[in-house]
């Protein structure tokens, strides 16, 4: 199967699971994906199911990156009214790594995606501002718009 099969697979569950409202725990997903993909066999199959369970696992993540191209996966996972604001989050309960849907997080989840993304937010400004040193210096040197012909 296809990773973006796969990913259709995790998004399908998820989606259902946050428009109960549920809490879903990520090994959910990753045992749900993977029982549709029938049973490993044969020499090195534990080291097989340990590779997918990893592979699965960061698929089934990606699916709730807003940085997942909305045409892979169609409906992206956005809380109704919201461009950017997502219908769940991964956190960690009890030990589990779980998606949980916004209107089922804690006041303290909350805060602490919101320091992520204002973290996130900072390095990349960051980032982008020494890119545009970058460009002055270089522009400064000479460098063209362009590629020669």
């Amino acid at each position: 199967m296809k990773t973006k099969q796969l990913k259709l697979l995790a998004h399908d569950f998820i989606q259902t699971r946050l428009m109960i409202p549920q809490i879903v725990i990520m090994d959910e997903v990753v045992d749900h994906v993977i029982a549709q993909q029938g049973e490993i066999k044969g020499p090195g199959a534990v080291f097989h199911r340990f590779c997918a369970r990893e592979v699965v696992y960061e698929l089934s993540k990606s699916v709730l990156d807003k940085y997942t191209p909305r045409e892979e996966l169609g409906e992206h996972l956005y809380l109704q009214g919201f461009s950017e604001f997502m219908s769940g989050y991964t956190v960690r309960r009890n030990g589990a790594r779980c998606c949980v849907p916004s209107q089922l997080m804690t006041a303290n989840e909350l805060r602490a995606r919101i320091q992520e993304y204002k973290a996130i937010a900072s390095t990349t400004n960051r980032h982008a501002r020494e890119l545009e040193i970058f460009l002055e210096m270089r522009l400064n040197q000479g460098l063209k718009d362009e590629l020669p012909e």
